[in-house]
Order: C-alpha cells, then sequence, then structure tokens
C-alpha cells in the first residue's frame, strides 16, 4: 500500500510539475478536456497546481457529435463546479452531412474528430495545447516526448525539438508552432483508475457500474438493425454539443 500511494504521489507531483513549467512562457494556451478518465484526471492536477488561483487557460472539448448524455452532463457540471471556462467544438458541416460510424467507418474519425481538433486549434490560435495522452496507448505515443513539438499543419516535428536538461521541458516555440504537452505521458491506465480512487475524484456515470442495454453481436450489423432496436436509446443518449453548451451556458 506504501510503495502504492508513493507511486502515485510522484507521478502526481511529477504532472503538476510540467503543467506549471510549461505554461510559464505560452501567449495562448488551453487544455484538451473529454470528460474521459484521463482528462478529469489530467484537469483535477491543473486545478491542484494552481489552487487556489484559477487556470490561467480554458478547457477545450471537441465532440463527435455521437457522444452519450451521462459525459455531456458531467463535462458541464465539472466546468461549473470549478469555475472554468470550457469551449466546446464540433464539426457542424460534418452533423448536418450526417456523417456517422455505423456508414463511414473509419472516415467518422477523421471527419469529426481529428479534422474538428485541427480546426478548433487553428480558430483559438492556441500555442501550448495539454492533452491526457500517454505512452502506453500506442507505440507511436511511446516515441514522444512529454513537450511534444507541431507544425502549422499539427504534425508532429521531432527535428524541431528544443534541448532539454534534467527534468526541465522545453516549451520555446519557432514562428508557427505549438506544441502538444503530454503531463501524463509516464502514468498507465491503472495510475489513472488508482489515483482517481485515492484521491476520491468523481468520474462520468459511464465508468461506474449500472444496468445497460447491450447489443447481439451474433445478429446482423447493419444499421438498419441497430437503428430498429436502438434507435430509442441512442435518441434519448446522444445529446449535441451545441445543445449541451447552449445549456451550460445558461445555466452559468
Amino acid at each position: 500500500m506504501t510503495r502504492t500511494v508513493n507511486h502515485l504521489v510522484a507521478l502526481g507531483s511529477g504532472a503538476i510539475h510540467i503543467v506549471r513549467q510549461v505554461v510559464a512562457e505560452p501567449q495562448n494556451p488551453a487544455m484538451l478536456f473529454s470528460a474521459e478518465k484521463d482528462s478529469t484526471a489530467m484537469a483535477h492536477l491543473a486545478i491542484r497546481a494552481f489552487y487556489p488561483g484559477i487556470l490561467p487557460f480554458l478547457l477545450l472539448y471537441v465532440g463527435s457529435t455521437w457522444e452519450f448524455r451521462s459525459p455531456i452532463e458531467f463535462r458541464d457540471a465539472f466546468a461549473s463546479k470549478h469555475g472554468l471556462r470550457l469551449i466546446p467544438h464540433a464539426n457542424e458541416e460534418g452533423r448536418a452531412a450526417g456523417i456517422n460510424p455505423f456508414d463511414h467507418g473509419e472516415r467518422y474519425t477523421a471527419i469529426m474528430r481529428t479534422e474538428p481538433l485541427k480546426a478548433a486549434l487553428d480558430a483559438g490560435e492556441y500555442d501550448i495545447i495539454s492533452g491526457g495522452d500517454r505512452r502506453d496507448e500506442e507505440k507511436s505515443r511511446a516515441k514522444e516526448r512529454i513537450v511534444s513539438i507541431r507544425n502549422a499543419a499539427h504534425a508532429w516535428e521531432p527535428r524541431q525539438q528544443g534541448p532539454e536538461i534534467w527534468k526541465l521541458d522545453n516549451a520555446r516555440l519557432a514562428k508557427g508552432h505549438a506544441t502538444r504537452v503530454l503531463p501524463l505521458s509516464n502514468w498507465t491506465a491503472t495510475d489513472i483508475c488508482t489515483y482517481a480512487l485515492f484521491n476520491d475524484i468523481e468520474l462520468a456515470l459511464l465508468y461506474y457500474a449500472a444496468p445497460r442495454p447491450v447489443a447481439e453481436r451474433s445478429a446482423p450489423s447493419s444499421r438498419s438493425w441497430i437503428t430498429a432496436r436502438w434507435g430509442s436509446f441512442l435518441a434519448s443518449e446522444r445529446l449535441s454539443v451545441t445543445s449541451a453548451s447552449a445549456r451550460s451556458a445558461a445555466g452559468r
């Protein structure tokens, strides 16, 4: 137990150090917030880093328009509880065109998540963007430093990475460049869950056990079957970024 606590304390202290260090020089920082467990833990660490002051950056939420109700509600409640500025963004053209994960497969991710993220970063002209990516998620993440330089097209530029000595993260930028900062890079999924448990961090309801509808995998997987069987459930659970942000703004 003591070893686990010490491990979590070390991870938390390291992440707080990173968050404080990289916002010392940027002009327009932002933190990506998806209301998932990783981004929720990262936001809590950021709040701890600057307590009792307010965060010196906003939260940026990029939705696919196919989110469930509980993460959206949790997102708005979290921002309201901690007095955080939240900016939601979505691909409205893709929404109008009916882009969905059933008919468009991998194109859906690119059109409704990757491209809207780039558009949101361009619109806000953010130079330091903190994200909850972890090295254990995929091999490409393991190659990146905690401070990862991106060019104007948001592509990783390892050759433009500045020198870093000791535990100092270099967030100095050349013109046209931005930086993706990964405070949770050295964490694992187990670390995230254990940290949330030890610190009594509330997560979105989807992370807790509850009776929920499921689909039979052996049945036909066509969209018509899914819509016929689960259409009412999806309609009740889906909540657009626009309507959710409007309710959030009205509540504040």
